[in-house]
């Protein structure tokens, strides 16, 4: 199962290390599911579709390179109201309620529950203002179980024209929306020692990660109608992850900068670029992301990855 990665952000600190996401790693949903697709398009065209023609994803397939034979494939849950209730399969699964999301990770040898309780209506407009997590570890020795941690959201509503934030503790990350409501930039800043769970930053405010939506179609994103998605996919650490989390539309071109605190220069840490394969009603039924990282290296390599979408009204 695939359904998200763990990521850890880039960042040359010489005598800090970077701990900007939460214990536990930092959970992010990776996005995709196969339907009989109509036509390609790297961008543009479709429409935002009629009523009747609102869906909701039911299965997603992911695979990387041309490992097609073999995608990780997960079912999405809905209650009368088209809530988003449920993620996943049998290895690794969320559940989602109101104001609550419980994590399973289903190991060989552990299994380890994230609870996440937020502050504010996951499926209403506002959403959540905080969550509260701890993790609890269970093998057959018996369980652990960490501290409760909370992080704080600020304007995560994703009005058009408005800006957000989120404090991850010992970083915080900015986000701007466009007209559209599509996330457009965001930019993560390092948090000053004394700051909600942060111990790591002294003074804090050091700007070192941009991240750049420099365009997008005008087709719903696969999560465009499900407010309670991007709570339950919290965080939302790789670019595209964040973007379709929190915008209605498919991005075209994503390009990550980060800077180089031993030279305080910047550079573009990776790039993004999306084809996508559209259903009738306007949909992605295939995301094709290309990402290169030219940092890594010469010559450059690149990463496929490929998500595919069902759907259910």
């Amino acid at each position: 199962m695939q359904l998200y990665i763990v990521r850890m952000k880039r960042i040359t600190y010489s005598k800090r290390a970077f701990a900007g996401l939460v214990a536990l790693a930092t959970p992010v949903f990776l996005i995709a599911v196969l339907l009989s697709a109509c036509h390609k398009n790297p961008g543009g065209g479709g429409g935002t579709p009629n009523n009747s023609d609102v869906l909701y994803p039911a299965t997603l397939s992911f695979y990387e390179g041309g490992n097609s034979g073999y995608p990780s494939v997960s079912t999405f849950k809905y209650d009368a109201n088209h809530h988003l209730t449920y993620m996943g399969n049998r290895d690794r699964y969320w559940n989602i309620s109101g104001n609550g999301v419980q994590n399973v990770i289903i190991g060989s040898i552990d299994t380890i529950i994230v609870n996440n309780t937020f502050g504010g209506d996951l499926y209403g407009a506002g959403g959540a203002s905080l969550v509260s997590t701890f993790y609890i570890n269970k093998n057959s020795y018996g369980s652990t179980s960490g501290p409760v941690n909370t992080y704080y959201f600020a304007g995560m509503g994703g009005a058009a024209n408005t800006t957000g934030n989120y404090n991850g503790g010992t970083y915080t990350q900015f986000y701007t929306f466009d007209a559209n409501g599509d996330v457009s930039f965001s930019k993560i800043v390092t948090n000053a020692v004394g700051s909600p769970n942060s111990s790591s930053y002294d003074p804090g405010g050091l700007d070192y990660d941009h991240i750049t939506f420099k365009g997008y179609d005008s087709h719903p994103s696969p999560y465009s109608n499900i407010p309670g998605y991007k709570w339950a996919a919290w965080q939302w650490s790789y670019p595209w992850q964040m973007s379709l989390a929190h915008s209605k539309h498919n991005p075209t071109q994503i390009i990550e900068e980060s800077l180089n605190t031993n030279t305080m220069k910047w550079s573009v840490y990776s790039q993004s670029d999306f084809t996508y394969t559209y259903n009738d009603q306007g949909y992605p039924s295939e995301i094709k992301v290309t990402t290169v990282y030219p940092s890594t290296g010469t010559p450059t390599k690149a990463f496929y990855q490929t998500y595919d979408f069902t759907y259910t009204k």
